[in-house]
């Protein structure tokens, strides 16, 4: 049986999406993007259920696996986003770059995520050590775990204030994304336009970064 070639699939994926925007109007694109980005906030929910069944059972192997799936996941959305983006920049450079600009934050939220978690993993795994050594032939063993657990916990506080930000700014840019389409379909009310809500999800995305 001849093996399966990812890379042409991957190929033809992407033709048929530059062809199926080709066939797009300006607001169905706009309705494509705010689609992927419920896509982009369900992956990122993943990611962050992924981690949180990571600390429950420490599983190295899984936990990697999951983190690959999730990366070729994220590549794969940013990938179509981009599309959007330059087929809407001769005809809407306004939307173009406020999509150019969620796609950098959440790129950097991505980024602060990874970095939530192996603070997290770090802190999670410092204190079982310290527990171990917490002896009373050793009363002061861990000490310098201690502060480094300290170090790692302010860390992960600065963390979280900036993908609290992040996550606002977002929420930002979508709702103008949003407000606009609103207006164009008012003035196009034969063109009906399902754009289903990110606030609740974006905020569910980072009530996870809270556990």
């Amino acid at each position: 049986m001849d093996s399966i070639n990812f890379e042409s699939l991957n190929v033809d994926k992407e033709k048929q999406f530059i062809e199926l925007l080709n066939n797009s109007s300006d607001t169905d694109k706009l309705s494509l993007f705010f689609n992927l980005q419920e896509q982009r906030i369900s992956v990122n929910n993943r990611f962050n259920e992924g981690f949180k069944l990571y600390l429950e059972n420490q599983n190295d192997q899984e936990y990697q696996k999951n983190c690959n799936t999730i990366t070729g996941l994220i590549s794969s959305i940013s990938k179509e986003i981009i599309q959007i983006e330059n087929s809407l920049y001769k005809t809407q450079p306004n939307w173009s770059k406020t999509i150019k600009t969620i796609r950098d934050l959440e790129k950097q939220k991505f980024i602060l995520t990874t970095k939530y978690q192996i603070l997290r993993s770090e802190i999670v795994g410092n204190e079982e050590l310290s527990k171990h050594l917490r002896t009373e032939e050793q009363p002061t063993g861990g000490s310098c775990l201690y502060e480094h657990i300290e170090t790692c916990q302010e860390q992960l506080s600065t963390c979280k204030n900036e993908m609290n930000k992040i996550i606002n700014d977002i929420n930002e840019k979508l709702e103008e994304l949003r407000y606009e389409l609103t207006e164009l379909n008012a003035q196009t009310p034969q063109e009906e336009i399902k754009v289903t809500g990110q606030c609740s999800h974006a905020g569910h995305d980072h009530d996870h970064h809270h556990h």
